[in-house]
């Protein structure tokens, strides 16, 4: 039987609710009741406004199932509460646990903040959002791409999963990463399961997608960090990362290895820690800790503390004649991203392998408060020693086969630098 929608309003008919707050039919333009022995619908067509508390829902037609307390909303379906909004073509609405169920697409619009994908549903009671499939979650720092996601409205705080990339959106950074919590108030991110950080500090594009980004991580200075776990800490005038277990990074011809670390973005420095090791072209360079400071996105310098010994191998032809460099600290200094200085001091001891015409040629040690090797075109210039202790030299045949029994106490060499790793990065993003 149809209704007219003046007597609709007239009536204010109230749909009975089996539990919780009532749904109340607010307006249609035509009702159409239907019942049988075990079920019954009221189908409402034509801007038809449904009200349960200060849940707000519109949509083109709806139908009831009255037993079940439960409304199949399709044709513009649009929920709001507060200042959530909430869109998609078809919605199941139950009225008794208070959860919008879509399926065919779903946008939630809340603030500042826009959560869209293929499917979701949403609690007004909870105002908690799990949405599926092609998720994209924006705000006013991040953009987030993920399989799934768990959105909490009231801290606007959410859990992604499968496949998460987060964009920073006030730099060309991403962090990728199985599993991502996202804390909304702190500007804070907790990834781990593979969680992997790109600074492009290069990019040809205004949008960097799948493809783009590949191609700006092989052909650009890109910075690459990988870890066990990684936090990062965001704001509009700072954003830093730390980095925890297993910590590798790479920049141009810098590879880096450590268990702990931490990265200032703005301030271009990183510090790291328990068992740091730096390579940089042949040198590699180990300590208690080890901070990285660059200046326009090029190294300046790298500062090592505590049982620092750099060493290096010039002539891979012979692998035992290692040049090394020890102290309490050693100071390596840059100039357009090539080496110019290398400085120990405190107990700073070198050890030095001589080559005259490019054959091997004995090796000197010396030890003093302080060492300078000033370095041209990748090579010694020259060496400054402070309060020298007179120093030690062996001749070649005295050394020939037997090069590391005369290396330093502090020398470590690891062999295993780390590589960039390969992504698939159309994996990551959603249309």
């Amino acid at each position: 039987m149809m209704i007219k929608s003046v007597i609709i309003l007239l009536m204010l008919v109230r749909l009975s609710a089996i539990s919780g707050e009532p749904v109340v039919l607010k307006y249609a333009d035509e009702m159409l009741g239907e019942s049988t022995d075990t079920s019954a619908t009221r189908t409402l067509v034509g801007n038809v406004q449904l009200q349960q508390g200060n849940v707000l829902v519109t949509c083109d037609h709806a139908v009831q199932y009255m037993n079940l307390n439960t409304y199949q909303l399709s044709g513009n379906v649009v929920i709001t509460q507060n200042t959530i909004i909430l869109k998609s073509p078809l919605v199941l609405y139950n009225g008794n646990t208070y959860i919008a169920d879509a399926k065919n697409g779903v946008t939630i619009q809340d603030k500042g903040t826009t959560l869209k994908a293929k499917r979701g549903n949403y609690s007004t009671r909870t105002l908690i959002a799990n949405f599926h499939d092609d998720v994209v979650l924006t705000d006013d720092s991040v953009v987030i791409y993920c399989d799934f996601i768990t959105h909490d409205r009231k801290t606007e705080d959410s859990k992604a999963a499968h496949n998460v990339l987060i964009k920073s959106r006030h730099s060309n950074t991403f962090l990728l990463a199985d599993t991502v919590i996202n804390i909304y108030k702190d500007n804070y991110s907790l990834a781990w399961g593979n969680p992997v950080l790109f600074q492009v500090d290069t990019v040809r594009t205004k949008a960097l997608d799948g493809d783009t980004l590949a191609e700006a991580v092989i052909t650009f200075d890109t910075l690459t960090a990988k870890s066990d776990t990684m936090e990062a800490f965001r704001s509009k005038t700072d954003e830093y990362y730390r980095f925890k277990q297993n910590v590798e990074i790479i920049r141009n011809d810098m590879r880096v290895k450590a268990n702990d670390g931490y990265f200032y973005r703005q301030k271009e420095y990183f510090i790291l820690r328990e068992q740091p090791i730096v390579w940089y072209n042949s040198t590699q360079l180990h300590a208690d800790s080890i901070t990285v400071f660059m200046s326009q996105e090029k190294l300046k310098k790298i500062h090592s503390i505590g049982n620092s010994i750099a060493i290096t191998n010039e002539d891979t032809t012979y692998a035992d004649k290692v040049d090394q460099l020890a102290g309490n600290e050693i100071e390596i200094i840059f100039e357009d991203d090539s080496l110019k200085q290398i400085t120990s001091r405190g107990n700073a001891k070198s050890l030095y392998f001589m080559r005259t015409e490019n054959e091997p040629d004995g090796l000197i040690k010396n030890t003093a408060a302080a060492i300078t090797i000033n370095i041209s075109e990748d090579k010694p210039e020259n060496i400054v020693l402070v309060d020298q202790i007179p120093g030690e030299y062996i001749p070649e045949p005295l050394i020939l086969g037997n090069e590391r029994s005369f290396f330093l106490p502090e020398y470590k060499s690891s062999d295993a630098p780390p590589n960039r790793p390969v992504i698939n990065f159309k994996l990551y993003f959603r249309n």
